[in-house]
């Protein structure tokens, strides 16, 4: 993998599978977190886009699913996936 991206999603299925289609390539990966909010029809539709593009399409499983966004959610995942080189704020030099 090459690039990986997190994608916080709350509406609008069809702009979010536009603008995958556009960053979409086989060898990066893509990590969607949908608003805990979002309800069953949003989340049905967007696992199906999901799968359209393959295996490093992933959705967060209900259970880490975030109301909000914040910042320091995102600066766990390097961690959590065994990632090195993965910027964050604090490399920076923000914050």
């Amino acid at each position: 993998m090459d690039i990986a991206f997190t994608l916080a999603v709350h509406k609008d299925v069809g702009q979010i599978a536009r603008l995958l289609r556009m960053i979409y390539r086989q060898n990066n990966y893509y990590c969607i977190h949908a608003d805990r909010r979002s309800d069953c029809l949003f989340m049905e539709a967007l696992r199906g886009v999901a799968m359209c593009f393959g295996e490093n399409v992933e959705l967060v499983p209900y259970e880490e699913r975030v109301t909000g966004i914040d910042e320091s959610r995102y600066v766990e995942v390097p961690g959590e996936f065994g990632w090195t080189g993965f910027p964050t704020a604090n490399q920076h030099g923000a914050g």
